[in-house]
Parts: C-alpha cells; sequence; structure tokens
C-alpha cells in the first residue's frame, strides 16, 4: 500500500496548513483511487478508504 503512504505523507508546505488540513481529512473521510495490475495484464483501480 505504498501509494496510500506516500499521498498521505505528500509535501504540502506550499499551501496554507487550513489546506493542507483540509486535504487530509477529505482522504481520510472520503478515501481516494489507487491502481493495481490484475490477473488480465492489464489495471484495476480500488477505492482506498482510511476510515470506514
Amino acid at each position: 500500500m505504498l501509494p496510500v503512504i506516500d499521498e498521505l505523507t505528500r509535501d504540502r508546505s506550499r499551501i496554507s496548513l487550513v489546506e493542507a488540513n483540509h486535504v487530509i481529512y477529505e482522504l481520510i473521510k472520503s478515501g481516494f483511487r489507487t491502481r493495481t495490475p490484475d490477473s488480465d495484464q492489464g489495471e484495476r483501480i480500488n477505492l482506498v478508504r482510511i476510515v470506514k
């Protein structure tokens, strides 16, 4: 689940603390989509949620 960790720990120092907090809150609340390889040599899009 490295894409999940990468997205949550991405550098947000160029935006305000309030905006950075909002971005993290939305990621935790709504989740985000990641791509993983599937058995047909394609990609599968998954919704990853931090809190259910």
